[in-house]
């Protein structure tokens, strides 16, 4: 019955049915491979052994070999064991490549990289010794890797001369990828973001391509035609050259291998050559050619992608690609705010000035100066983000630059310091050109910049022994140097924390460590004291002005007014990329005061005697300073605004003075109107960026 089978088929494979005068039958179960030969070997040895129990009956099965057409066939079916290791590589070097570019977007956007350059490190020397690293490694993990399919021992892939040619075309993949995605590392800002994107690329560019070309090439496909114009596109891929490449590498030695036994089939007489006329797959086999199994075309284009994707990173860091794409704009944007708080086209009378003086300095006077600015704008597309600064700074200096978000301060440094390309104008520091050569330039230059670019895993000792050896200081005096810096600035119990471990005012005070080492003429601190106490914030103006006394000149931005009157010698406030007043904390008090401020205190006494004296007071006030405006008022203390008057300021104490004791007034303060209300005043007219 059906059950009886169904249960026969779970327990045996093989039976026989053997009666007196009846013909014998072998049964076997056909779920399993083989079991028809193995049921008539049975019958077979119960026969022999019926009449010799001595006798026994060894049956062996073995195939015929295929044509060698359909052997050659097999190859390109993708189900042999090298096209699959090719696939495989391929899909694991995308991910090996991947990685190597998160670095570079953390140490680019930490402006980790701006620093080592504004300390001297040549652009070229930097991308070829980060090269000569990542290559380093990307060779041991290729050795790992040849080390690891060797063990398995699988066809073509056995013998040194199969593994060394493997080997080196992994190590023209490594000279092709690498630059790659140094260039991709530019398109992003996050790491993780940047290794995700990048690995889609190469898998993408690899594995999938690699795919499609060769099931185009299948049998009842019939597109090797449009597989092999795809090739061609797809070598432009390193990831797709390296699967491409392994792959042919396989075909070579498999069809090599295939042709052999063939030959060994027909007899001593037959050579691999005498097959060229059966077919012709078995000629052309030799690997460094041109042919279908070569491999010269896939380490050529490795050459070429790598030469350049060097080329183009290069011309990327020296500003080639941005000055040969960049669009002439058609004009500047936005309002433009007077000096004196009308919208228009008017300046200040000290910027003109200042413009005049810069324009007609000689060659030997550029040099004079520490930093020199001339005209220099800088246009983002249409956008005039920066618009004709002119400036001198002198020996022993500070020049403070002034301004709300959105007022050019960022991208005026970031020219300063080489990070951005100057559109047009030019800047000299020690009378070397930025725009000519910003390498030389750079060590001149000392940067602390507004976001602390720090490698977060070394010492603070560590960082400081980096750059300074970067700047060129001797290696017997480093030690010596660092403590000092640490000291003055008052981090020295730090130096031998991690720098992920440090406050944010330690890590500003590191920064601004890095940028006083070296010597350098002209020191750009971008808000240093952010995130300080105030103590510290005291130390640090004293070390300040200690390196102003030596000579150096400093470019400081805060949005600290008190820092600016305190450090600053100069300063400028900006608008809308311009500067819209020039000179010293007192020149712009006097000429751009709009008032003065009186702050009264009376005595104390009774609430109503205390009543009296204060309502006395701002009768006085009130009578004596025409349009005297009470702004604030606290028990005891009184504060009044007067506009401009004609008044002499010993007039104006004279009337106090004679009516101190009359009004009993404790204590009163008369002054101009602070940096802080004639800063307010013109960055009103900032526009307002969407």
């Amino acid at each position: 019955s059906i059950e009886d089978i169904a249960a026969v088929n779970t327990r045996y494979f093989v039976g026989a049915t053997i009666r007196s005068g009846a013909p014998y039958v072998g049964w076997f179960n056909n779920k399993a491979f083989h079991t028809a030969p193995l049921a008539l070997n049975l019958v077979y040895s119960a026969i022999l052994q019926a009449q010799c129990t001595e006798c026994q009956l060894h049956v062996i099965n073995k195939p015929l070999p295929y044509r060698l057409d359909t052997q050659l066939k097999k190859l390109n079916t993708g189900l042999n064991a090298g096209f699959q290791l090719a696939f495989n590589t391929g899909f694991a070097m995308a991910f090996v490549a991947a990685l190597y570019i998160m670095f570079y977007i953390k140490e680019r956007t930490s402006r980790a990289k701006l620093l080592q350059f504004v300390s001297g490190t040549n652009v070229t020397m930097f991308w070829l010794l980060a090269f000569m690293w990542d290559f380093t490694l990307f060779v041991l993990n290729s050795l790992v890797y040849i080390a690891t399919v060797a063990i398995f021992q699988e066809e073509g892939w056995s013998t040194f001369e199969e593994l060394g040619r493997a080997f080196l075309l992994l190590l023209f993949f490594g000279y092709a990828t690498l630059p790659v995605t140094y260039l991709f590392s530019f398109l992003f800002s996050v790491s993780a973001t940047g290794f995700v994107r990048m690995m889609f690329v190469n898998v993408l560019s690899g594995a999938i391509f690699f795919t499609a070309v060769n099931v185009l090439k299948f049998d009842g496909i019939d597109l090797v035609e449009v597989a092999e114009g795809l090739e061609w596109v797809f070598m432009f891929f390193p990831n797709f050259v390296l699967s491409h490449g392994l792959n042919n590498l396989n075909a070579a030695s498999s069809t090599a291998s295939s042709c052999k036994k063939f030959c060994d089939l027909l007899g001593p007489q037959c050579v691999v050559d005498d097959l060229c006329s059966v077919d012709a797959r078995c000629c052309n086999l030799e690997v460094f050619s041109f042919g279908n199994v070569g491999i010269i075309r896939n380490l050529l284009f490795c050459v070429l992608i790598g030469t350049v994707s060097f080329s183009l990173l290069f011309m990327l860091e020296y500003g080639v690609l941005q000055r040969l794409f960049q669009r002439k704009p058609k004009g500047s944007t936005g309002p433009k705010a007077g000096p004196q708080g009308t919208v228009g086209s008017e300046q200040d009378s000290d910027v003109l000035e200042e413009k005049r003086r810069i324009a007609n300095l000689s060659r030997a006077d550029i040099d004079g100066h520490n930093l020199l600015l001339r005209d220099v704008t800088k246009y983002y597309g249409n956008f005039q983000a920066v618009n004709n600064l002119s400036i001198g700074i002198n020996h022993s200096e500070c020049f403070g630059l002034l301004g709300i978000n959105g007022a050019g301060k960022t991208t005026t440094f970031k020219m300063m310091t080489g990070d951005e390309e100057i559109s047009s104008g030019n800047a000299w520091v020690k009378g070397i050109s930025l725009r000519e050569d910003m390498n030389r330039a750079h060590r001149q230059i000392g940067y602390c910049p507004q976001f602390d670019a720090l490698l977060e895993d070394l010492t603070g000792r560590e960082t400081l022994r980096i750059f300074a050896l970067l700047r060129g200081v001797r290696k017997q005096e480093v030690k010596n140097v660092s403590y000092i810096l640490a000291e003055e600035l008052n981090f020295t119990k730090h130096l031998d924390k991690r720098t992920k471990a440090y406050s944010g005012g330690n890590k500003r005070k590191l920064s601004t460590a890095l940028a006083l080492l070296g010597n350098p003429s002209v020191v750009y601190l971008d808000e240093p004291t952010t995130g300080m106490d105030p103590g510290a914030k005291r130390q640090f103006w004293d070390v300040i002005c200690k390196v102003r006394s030596t000579g150096k000149s400093i470019v400081l931005t805060s949005h600290s007014m008190e820092e600016c009157e305190a450090l600053c010698t100069r300063l400028a406030i900006m608008v809308n990329g311009e500067f819209k007043c020039l000179g010293s904390t007192q020149h712009l008090k006097n000429k751009f005061s709009k008032g003065f401020l009186l702050t009264v205190k009376v005595a104390r006494g009774s609430t109503d005697a205390q009543q009296k004296r204060v309502a006395g007071v701002k009768d006085f006030v009130m009578s004596r300073f025409s349009g005297a405006v009470l702004k604030e008022e606290y028990e005891d203390s009184l504060t009044f605004h007067i506009p401009v008057t004609d008044l002499k300021w010993s007039q104006m104490f004279g009337l106090m003075e004679s009516s101190k004791q009359e009004l009993e007034i404790e204590d009163y303060a008369l002054g101009q109107t602070s940096l802080e209300q004639v800063f307010l005043f013109f960055t009103k007219y900032q526009r307002v960026t969407e």
